[in-house]
């Protein structure tokens, strides 16, 4: 009596895959709302635009958003970034986005920081000019990405488990 053997490797394969892509869909949007959740400052639009997109072909889901701003929030800018790599001293900026030094050509940039004393007067003279200005050595990270992520990190791997266990 022979025992024939069967290859199911590809079905098992594909089977594997359509389970870690689904698995990877749901977390990414789990890490994507939470993260939602978690941003609870600079208005409504820094909070609705985080957004997932998942590449199959590469296996993996990015967690992002499509405003500069969003990576200071995360990351904390000036004297406050998480890695201690922000710009040094204070800097004056004008609330249309730009800073003093492109916000008009009598206040050319020196590549410099700024002192506190400086960038009030800097302050002070765009604002008699009509601007809308104002100083700072940076904001605090707020974290919301890291945040979401390490506050689902088992939940995330015993659902991953759990799927897998659950193969038929």
């Amino acid at each position: 009596m022979s025992v024939e053997m069967k290859d199911n490797t590809m079905k098992v394969k594909a089977e594997i895959n359509r389970n870690t892509l689904n698995w990877l869909e749901e977390m990414a949007g789990l890490i994507e709302s939470r993260t939602k959740q978690n941003t609870k400052g600079g208005g409504s639009g820094l909070r609705d635009k985080w957004q997932h997109v998942v590449d199959e072909s590469k296996g993996e889901a990015i967690i992002g958003h499509p405003w500069q701003l969003a990576i200071w929030y995360e990351l904390g800018t000036g004297k406050y970034a998480i890695n201690g790599d922000g710009r040094k001293g204070y800097w004056v900026y004008v609330k249309d986005g730009s800073d003093a030094s492109s916000a008009t050509a009598e206040y050319p940039s020196s590549g410099q920081p700024y002192t506190l004393q400086e960038a009030k007067r800097i302050c002070a003279m765009l604002r008699s000019k009509g601007l809308e200005a104002y100083y700072t050595d940076g904001q605090e990270a707020h974290r919301p990405l890291e945040m979401a992520f390490e506050n689902n990190k088992e939940f995330m791997k015993k659902n991953l488990e759990e799927r897998l266990k659950g193969m038929k």
